[in-house]
């Protein structure tokens, strides 16, 4: 009868070098034994192995979870005078060099990415990682001064908003998403003045012309803040040439609610990741400058979106890039016709984006997940 490895990382050891070899190498922790690997290899046994614990994740029911009361618009909290304005800033690191932070979200960045998946950050926790650290001053900075149970809540990061709770047939949403860019290249960042409706059921009844939105182009250390209930997704057309790195790092703020099965990272994969004694701050917001298709520089955006199938379409007129708008964040004014949203039409030619790509593929989001 064969020895069965205690860590899927021992396999790799042969079992000629003796049991007593094995048996000092299960007592050490595993992210020592990453550390041996060749990089490559790391990354590629610590998905192998985060994959194969999400999927065991998804398959136990989230025993914690509850379905959230909702306000007559959909919130998951009642809070008077929170701003729910799309709005522009930049984030700022009071201490330690902005390289370093950088360095530091770039890793998780390659590491998290092909996960495919969102981690949550109580809002009473401390931080273990320097990816959580930000996640959880997004969130204090939008949601300070404002009364909600905090047990519930907190900041669910990385990921594109989740619509949450299809089970019960119920669309939630956070109460803010946002975005921050960790590049100056890539694909601009659309939002359309169109909230998304309460049940999947119900999008047609928020078909029609759109009166305006906001388009964002990357900017190192910029941070985007924007209703939860709005559409939104990138522009793929508008972005960089092919082969550009687009990275962002993406929070979900939520109030008396957390989305079903998101957790926190373990904490072997928190240490991986790493921590640095940064704390981050945001500028005053910034004005946005208007803009309507009556410019010569509009084209024409089409995609579509849908929950499991491509059944709603938009089609809206948008500036090209330029100089003066590169790093720039507009807001969008439309006449009548000048945007749609709407059903498919049958028989047309299959466009350019599926659905459920968000801010990693670059489709509109909303009514997707």
């Amino acid at each position: 009868m064969g020895l069965r490895p205690a860590h899927p990382f021992l396999r790799r050891v042969p079992h000629s070098r003796g049991l007593r070899r094995l048996r000092r190498l299960t007592r050490r922790d595993p992210v020592q034994l990453l550390k041996q690997l060749p990089e490559q290899e790391q990354r590629a046994r610590l998905l192998e192995l985060l994959r194969a614990d999400l999927q065991s994740n998804e398959e136990i029911a989230d025993e914690t979870w509850q379905m959230p009361s909702l306000t007559a618009d959909g919130r998951t909290a009642d809070l008077p005078g929170f701003n729910f304005q799309t709005r522009v800033c930049d984030l700022q690191i009071l201490q330690g060099v902005s390289g370093e932070a950088m360095e530091n979200l770039t890793k998780t960045c390659r590491l998290l990415f092909p996960l495919d998946g969102s981690s949550w950050m109580p809002c009473t926790a401390d931080p273990r990682c320097l990816a959580e650290r930000l996640a959880q001053e997004v969130f204090e900075f939008h949601a300070k001064g404002f009364a909600f149970d905090p047990k519930r809540s907190g900041a669910e990061w990385w990921v594109q908003i989740r619509v949450a709770v299809e089970r019960h047939g119920v669309n939630v949403h956070p109460h803010l998403s946002t975005v921050t860019y960790l590049t100056e290249c890539g694909a601009p960042t659309l939002i359309l003045q169109c909230r998304n409706s309460l049940r999947p059921s119900e999008t047609a009844q928020v078909y029609g012309s759109l009166a305006g939105g906001t388009l964002s182009w990357p900017k190192l250390w910029k941070h985007l803040a924007f209703d939860g209930q709005l559409l939104h997704g990138t522009v793929p057309k508008a972005g960089d040439p092919a082969g550009t790195t687009r990275r962002t790092f993406l929070v979900n703020v939520w109030l008396n609610h957390r989305p079903s099965n998101c957790q926190r990272l373990s904490k072997a994969l928190a240490k991986r990741l790493g921590d640095l004694p940064h704390r981050f701050t945001f500028s005053a917001f910034q004005a946005m400058p208007r803009w309507s298709p009556v410019s010569c520089h509009a084209g024409r955006f089409r995609t579509r979106f849908g929950r499991r199938r491509l059944l709603h379409e938009i089609s809206c007129r948008l500036p090209h890039r330029s100089g003066d708008t590169t790093a720039g964040t507009l807001q969008l004014h439309w006449a009548s016709k000048d945007a749609m949203l709407g059903p498919v039409e049958k028989g047309r030619k299959r466009e350019m984006v599926s659905a459920g790509g968000g801010e990693k593929k670059g489709c509109l989001k909303g009514e997707i997940h």
